[in-house]
């Protein structure tokens, strides 16, 4: 004859069977994870990094946890609330960096009845945004190693391309200040492409020229980055 079961919620199925419990929060599984809102490009394989001007994206990870968004959340940057204070389902907040010191970054977790379950804090680092030279060749493409501060031109001509790391994801699209220099002086780059410019020897002359590239978030006065390299031909 078929017996009937039943199933207790977060306990225990007659026959031995036992569901799955709901996850225990303390302290200890508790954890937030930086998601940095900058650009890196394809040839480096490393994490993006804060910094400042830039947004940060906090994370809060319950471990054993499925469905974060039934608890309730409160983060903090130092002393100061951020986000939309205590709020249902908001284990993820969106930084703003406008500060030039590093912070804790902390977040509450409470249940329905707004009782604290735990507490987790992290410290966030700040790194500086980058430029780096690279010849764009138009044959073998870009390379993947970085000029440096010198470089020996080996043919009559060379493709420099400046590739930022580390700004706002936005900056290239929200008409940044890009200005290249010759030897101290303002040039007009004729290139379609503004990170990418185009340089020639002089027919049978040696010498050498300082390539400076200097660019600026329009949006955010806090973020802006320079480059120079010394180009022997």
């Amino acid at each position: 004859m078929l017996r009937i079961i039943t199933i207790l919620m977060g306990g225990v199925l007659l026959a031995g069977y036992t569901t799955p419990a709901l996850a225990q929060i303390t302290n200890d599984s508790l954890h937030i994870y930086f998601e940095p809102q900058t650009i890196t490009p394809d040839l480096y394989f490393g994490r993006s990094e804060a910094t400042v001007g830039s947004t940060v994206r906090a994370v809060a990870i319950i471990n054993g946890e499925n469905d974060p968004s039934e608890h309730y959340y409160r983060w903090h940057a130092g002393a100061e609330n951020i986000g939309a204070g205590i709020a249902k389902g908001q284990n993820t907040v969106d930084i703003p960096l406008l500060f030039s010191d590093e912070s804790i970054i902390s977040v509450d977790v409470y249940d329905k009845d707004l009782t604290l379950l735990a507490t987790a804090s992290e410290f966030l680092e700040l790194s500086e945004p980058e430029v780096h030279f690279y010849e764009d060749n138009p044959l073998r493409g870009m390379s993947t190693t970085a000029m440096g501060d010198s470089y020996i031109l080996t043919g009559n001509e060379i493709r420099v391309r400046a590739i930022p790391y580390f700004m706002s994801k936005d900056i290239l699209t929200n008409n940044p200040k890009l200005v290249w220099s010759l030897d101290r002086q303002t040039t007009k780059n004729i290139n379609g492409d503004p990170l990418l410019l185009t340089l020639e020897a002089p027919e049978g002359k040696s010498g050498k020229t300082l390539v400076e590239f200097y660019l600026h978030n329009t949006k955010n006065l806090l973020q802006s980055v320079s480059e120079k390299v010394l180009i022997s031909f």
